[in-house]
Parts: C-alpha cells; structure tokens; sequence
C-alpha cells in the first residue's frame, strides 16, 4: 500500500478513486468464506485494492493468498447484479435455515451487503429493498416466466414493443401460483394481444442470468409455439406497439428473446415435433 501514501502525499484528503477486486470463495457445499475485518470486526468478502502492474485477477488471487493462505482456481469475473443476486440468495436462505446465533449474523452482513449495494445501483432505499426481497417464503428459488411465439403464414412472429423502452419481446409473464406454464402462457397472450391460443410444441426453457442487462433476478423462461385459435389484436397498457415482425427486421429486441424466437422459427418451419432446448 506504500504506492497509495504517495499519492496521499501529493493530494493530501482529497478523494483518490481505488481500483480493487472482491472475490466470492465457496466451499463444496457452497458455504461462503467471510473475513472478519480487524479495523471494523464486520463480516466481508475477501479482497483488496490493485497493486501497480497488476491485472484484477491478479489482485483477486493475492489477496485470497494473503488473506486466508488458500490457492483457488476456478475463477471467473462475475456481473455486479449475479454477484448480488448469489450473495443475497445465500444470505436469504442462511436466515431461513441458520442453526446458531454466529451463522445469523454472518448471513444479516451479507444481507446488509447486498441491499446496500442494491441501494446503489437502483437509487433505492436499502430498507424498501430488503422488505421485498423478505416478502419471499421458503427457499429462494428463480423466477419462472412462460412466453408464446406465435407465426403468421408468412413466417413473421408476433411480438409486443414493451412499454417500458426495453424493446420488443414475445408474449410473456410470470407463471402465477397455482398455475402451469401452459395455463400462463394462455392467459399471457391474451391479456397482452386479445387473442386465444392452443398449445403446439415445448420449444424449450432457457435460462437468463442477473447483469447490468437483464436485471437483478435469475429467471428460466418456458417457451411454447402456439397457434391463433381467435379474437383479434388488441394491445394492452403492457405495450406500445403490437404487430408481426421478420425475426431478422426486429429494430430492438428485449432481454434474450431474440434466442427464443429463433429457436421457436426452427420448431415452427421444422413441421415436426424437435427436440426441446433447455440452457
């Protein structure tokens, strides 16, 4: 750290922007590895500031090495929202389960850690944020959605540009509980389109990781191809727009589901039942 009182020297208080990495170690059973630190005694992940010449892996590694004398390998750079949304799945679940007083406070660091950071990112209260995320009972698990790729005979798909900006997508929405993902798909479509639909092939379920992106939940998407049985188009207060598109002409597609309508077109023009996907 002598490189840092140098610079101190020349600025004096002024404030210094530190490049640093954090690191995330697991254990077997996925247990999270906590330093706790001499100047503050709270609970933390394992990391440090970057020394000059060195790469953030670098530092990541030395400073697992000078903090707990392990060697690790296995690493991999992750997005702040999946490295928050693991941090406080763990913690969630460790508050539900924890069997002593030590193990409770640990996982109430993680939490305060991530609603935090949360706080931050979305310019949110930390408290408001916590409150939501404790609403969810049981084990935390991701969020399921179910969408319906519907074509025209002319090969185009039916897509709805999303009243929020974040571009074009299929008819989708969250299954609901006591609900399959075929009875959500059924209503999804007609809430968000006016039409009613049968149920065609699985094309296949895929899973869309937290980022910067995608937003700050895991959530596996069950893609069905449908077919228009009746009613008429009808847009709903969930869009802006509603019409066919050619999958190659879409101006802007939101989230990953330019990869479901491609792999949904492939079922539809296959005319046979394919294999589902599931990634």
């Amino acid at each position: 750290m002598d490189y840092i009182q140098e610079l101190r020297a020349f600025v004096g208080n002024m404030p210094l922007i530190m490049v640093g990495a954090g690191v995330l170690v697991f254990d077997a059973v996925y247990r999270l590895l906590l330093l706790r630190r001499s100047d503050n005694h709270l609970w933390g992940i394992l990391g440090g500031a970057m020394e000059p010449g060195e790469t953030l892996e670098e530092t990541a590694l030395r400073e697992i090495s000078e903090e707990t004398g392990l060697e690790v390998r296995g690493m991999q750079l992750m997005d702040i929202y999946a490295l928050l949304d693991g941090i406080q799945t763990i913690a969630r679940n460790g508050l539900q389960f924890a069997a002593s007083d030590y193990d409770m406070e640990r996982y109430e660091r993680l939490m305060d850690l991530a609603m935090q950071t949360y706080s931050e990112l979305l310019d949110e209260q930390d408290k408001q944020i916590r409150a939501r995320f404790l609403r969810e009972l049981g084990y935390i698990t991701p969020k399921v959605g179910a969408d319906g790729a519907i074509f025209n005979a002319a090969g185009e798909i039916l897509l709805m540009e999303r009243a929020d900006g974040s571009g074009w997508c299929l008819p989708c929405g969250f299954v609901e509980p006591n609900e399959t993902p075929v009875e959500a798909v059924i209503r999804e479509v007609r809430e968000e389109t006016g039409l009613e639909i049968e149920i065609g092939q699985l094309v296949g379920v895929f899973t869309r990781k937290p980022s910067a992106a995608y937003g700050p939940h895991t959530t596996v998407a069950i893609v069905h191809l449908c077919k228009v049985t009746d009613g008429e188009l009808r847009l709903s207060h969930e869009g802006l727009d509603l019409r066919y598109w050619a999958i190659d002409a879409v101006p802007y597609w939101h989230a990953n589901h330019e990869r479901y309508a491609l792999a949904a077109h492939q079922a539809w023009i296959s005319r046979e039942i394919l294999p589902a996907i599931s990634d």
